[in-house]
Formats: structure tokens, sequence, C-alpha cells
């Protein structure tokens, strides 16, 4: 590990703090830089790349994000009326709608000159060459878009 590189990221349009860490090798990668997003749920993820991955548009990382949440109170609504001689469970009691359910959390790198990414027709701003965007668990990050300042597309 490089411990001189090692910095923190937050990327825009999240309050998420990724840690860029840059390695000599990680796994079969020689001079890896490794992305870890934390995450209340599960501790959360890393992923090594090597300099290719991220030049060619391979340096992502979804995570489950808020797809796994419950419910929140309010949006839960009583299903049936509950008697003192019911034997109740929450699933029995509520039901309730996530409405980030099916959602993924993508967080991944680019090279310099990328302001803004597209995965599928979803868009994100790009800081410190770092992004993070919330789509379709059906979404492929390899459908990867960059666009430079002026909205032009930034070639791989």
């Amino acid at each position: 590990m490089r411990l001189d590189g090692v910095r923190a990221i937050t990327p825009p349009d999240t309050d998420v703090e990724l840690i860029l860490i840059p390695a000599q090798a990680a796994s079969e990668i020689r001079d890896a830089l490794c992305l870890f997003v934390a995450d209340e749920a599960d501790g959360g993820a890393m992923s090594c790349f090597a300099t290719s991955d991220v030049l060619e548009g391979g340096a992502t990382l979804q995570t489950a994000g808020p797809a796994s949440a419950a419910p929140s109170a309010p949006e839960l609504r009583p299903t049936k009326t509950i008697t003192p001689s019911d034997r109740i469970t929450t699933s029995d009691a509520f039901t309730g709608k996530n409405p980030e359910a099916g959602l993924m959390d993508f967080y991944g790198l680019v090279p310099d000159g990328v302001s803004r990414v597209r995965i599928d027709s979803v868009d994100a701003t790009v800081r410190e060459n770092a992004f993070h965007l919330r789509a379709s668990e059906a979404t492929s990050p390899r459908s990867i878009e960059w666009f430079d300042r002026a909205g032009r597309p930034v070639s791989k």
C-alpha cells in the first residue's frame, strides 16, 4: 500500500465517502487503485483496478445501497385489524413499499478530463476522478459513457 497516496473522495450527489488506496499490488494487479466504499448495512465493499481498467471504463464498483433498506415508518400501512387473540408478526401487520427497491449504487473512477458519466440513461457528475449514481439493478456498468466539461464525448 502506498500510504502517501491514500485519500478520501466524496463524489457529487452523495454523502458517502470513498477511500482511494493506491497499492503496489492487489491480487494479480500491479500498481493497483483500490476503491473502498463504506456501507452501514454490510460494512462496505472494495474493488481494485489496474490503470488500464480506469482508462477503459472498467473501474466501477456496485453496491446494493438502499435496495435492501427496510421501508420507513411513514410508508407503512396496516393491512388488517389486530384483535387481542391474534398472534402477529411485522409481516402480518404491515406492508410498505421501499421506493428505492431494485436500485443499485454505482461508484467509479475515471481518467482526467472526464467531467460527467452516463450509465444507460442515468448521468452523474465527476469530482476528483470519482462518481456515484443510482440506477436499476439491471443496469450494466459496461455501458458507461464519458463526457468532458463541454458535454462532448470522451473516447476510451
